[in-house]
């Protein structure tokens, strides 16, 4: 059998697995496999919409589904997960000021969450690094930003 990519218009791909239950994303850079699964779904999608007799989608839809869960759950390369996921591959430092700004209640939620803390090597370095220094929490956060990177150092290391 001969394993033919079908050129599929992006626009034509949907951005979601068409389960109802499932919340996969689509990826956007898919393999020819999933290519051809999207341009057989498209395929039965417009003969629904011409009133044609296409049979049953149960098999093509619950193939597509798998394939796109196997998708993401291969070993892949970080880098085409990233770009998939429509992550940033590149940190644009001019703009980063900005985005984080915009992120600082979600920021601010995850570095307050006593959870997160307790597992974080970095809140373990600081707080060390901080009672080193004999500096009480309060009192550190009333001090210059200069005085606080010479009472416990870079914090970098630790994650």
């Amino acid at each position: 059998m001969v394993n033919t990519v079908l050129h599929l218009d992006k626009a034509k791909i949907p951005s979601m697995c068409p389960v109802p239950m499932c919340k996969d994303k689509v990826p956007q850079s898919p393999t020819p496999y999933l290519r051809n699964l999207y341009e057989r779904y498209h395929k039965y999608c417009e003969g629904i919409k011409q009133h044609k007799r296409v049979g049953p989608k149960v098999h093509l839809v619950s193939e597509l589904c798998m394939a796109i869960t196997n998708h993401w759950e291969d070993n892949r390369d970080v880098t085409m997960t990233a770009s998939d996921s429509g992550w940033l591959l590149e940190i644009d430092y001019e703009t980063l000021p900005d985005r984080i700004i915009t992120l600082k209640k979600e920021i601010t939620a995850v570095i307050a969450n006593e959870i997160v803390l307790d597992d974080s090597a970095a809140w373990t370095t600081f707080i060390n690094n901080l009672k080193d220094a004999k500096y009480k929490l309060y009192k550190f956060q009333g001090l210059s930003d200069w005085v606080k990177f010479h009472a416990v150092g870079s914090n970098a290391h630790a994650g």
